[in-house]
């Protein structure tokens, strides 16, 4: 009774398939390629701690971050964060303060899922939560913490709390890489 079940559901299928062609909900759930790079982050960290520790504790935050990334100012719109978002190819950025200290991130999945009104200030209930490093951060904490706090990005910021780079999960996994490559 099941089998006569099969080829409509195939053919369902098919059809599905060829109509959405390009189409997809990955763009707002980027959930499987993060667990990808998670994954591939904690197996280089593990062989780094094994072949190459003194090399690994000399790699702080200062030597493979983004110099002065793109960042929002406080007050910004809905609006005006998307299209720096959009312009930049980025998916989160911070959000600063006058003096540049780190108030938050947003991220383009967070915006694009909101009910606000592209007018409106960017709000405490758009911004997330950022973890923050210094700079002498060393690479091995780095990517323990963002393993941890499953998070993608981390900023840096200086003696002064001010914003001056930003690391994202694929540069602790290249900085990984190569300095197994050496």
């Amino acid at each position: 009774l099941g089998g006569i079940f099969v080829i409509p559901s195939l053919i369902a299928t098919g059809v599905s398939y060829f109509i959405s062609g390009k189409h997809s909900f990955y763009p707002l759930q980027p959930v499987t390629r993060q667990r990808t790079e998670e994954l591939a982050i904690e197996r280089f960290l593990a062989k780094a701690k094994m072949l190459i520790p003194e090399k690994l504790k000399k790699v702080t935050a200062k030597d493979f971050m983004t110099k002065n990334p793109i960042s929002l100012h406080e007050g910004i719109t809905v609006a005006e964060a998307l299209m720096i978002l959009d312009q930049n190819k980025r998916r989160v950025l911070p959000v600063i303060d006058e003096d540049s200290h780190v108030i938050g991130t947003v991220s383009l999945e967070n915006l694009a899922c909101s009910n606000v009104c592209n007018d409106n200030i960017v709000c405490d209930t758009l911004i997330q939560t950022a973890l923050i490093v210094h700079g002498e951060a060393r690479l091995e904490s780095i990517a323990e913490l963002m393993r941890e706090k499953q998070v993608t990005h981390v900023f840096v910021v200086d003696d002064d709390e001010k914003l001056i780079g930003v690391i994202a999960r694929i540069d602790v996994a290249d900085e990984l890489i190569e300095l197994l490559a050496e």
